[in-house]
């Protein structure tokens, strides 16, 4: 991945997980392409309404929106699983049905995810970038390593699983816009997100000057 900063020197740090790279095993996903301008899957991330109807996802703790700095937008939450389908049976086994949330935008197309379920954790990033037919999602996934080399085989699994949660949205958001000034009564958690989006700094070049 190359960062690019839209100023002289960067003020802040690049992005990372809490814990260090080398601690983790990761593995790349495929990526996937939907019709839609880069920032709505950005603004879909914190869209704490859509959660729950969309993933069958039950908020059990009220998302903590936070803003470590003017590049970065964090949001932390805890639900339970109510849905019933392969991947909702197999993470309301996995976790327990108590799933503790991390997400973080990173400069706009930069979403970084670190979920807790029960002693397991796993790792997150994804990758916006803009394509002529919308926006292509990639996804890296990251788990701790262990010493039997099982990180290979959790990493197959986190991948799944995410794969099979991010598929209920590229039908969802194929088309969707944002109009200017969009704003949802119901939601201060995507709001907050929409806000972030439009104050990060621009690039200003001399052609679009």
């Amino acid at each position: 991945m190359i960062f690019l900063y839209p100023g002289a020197d960067p003020a802040d740090p690049l992005p990372g997980f809490s814990v260090p790279d080398g601690d983790l095993h990761f593995r790349a996903g495929r990526p996937v392409s939907i019709d839609c301008p880069w920032y709505v899957p950005v603004a879909n991330a914190f869209d704490m309404t859509h959660l729950e109807t969309v993933h069958r996802r039950k908020l059990t703790r009220a998302p903590s929106i936070r803003y470590p700095d003017a590049m970065t937008f964090r949001v932390d939450y805890t639900t339970a699983v109510t849905g019933d389908g392969w991947s909702d049976r197999a993470m309301r086994w996995l976790s327990g049905n108590d799933i503790r949330v991390e997400v973080t935008c990173f400069g706009g197309t930069t979403i970084m995810v670190e979920s807790s379920v029960r002693s397991r954790r796993a790792y997150l990033l994804v990758s916006l970038r803009p394509t002529s037919g919308g926006v292509s999602i990639l996804p890296l996934f990251g788990v701790p390593r262990r010493s039997a080399g099982l990180h290979r085989l959790h990493a197959r699994i986190s991948a799944a699983l995410f794969m099979a949660f991010l598929r209920r949205d590229v039908e969802a958001l194929g088309g969707i816009r944002f109009p200017p000034g969009f704003l949802d009564n119901r939601d201060e958690t995507i709001n907050a997100c929409y806000r972030y989006l439009c104050a990060l700094p621009q690039l200003v070049t001399e052609e679009s000057k």
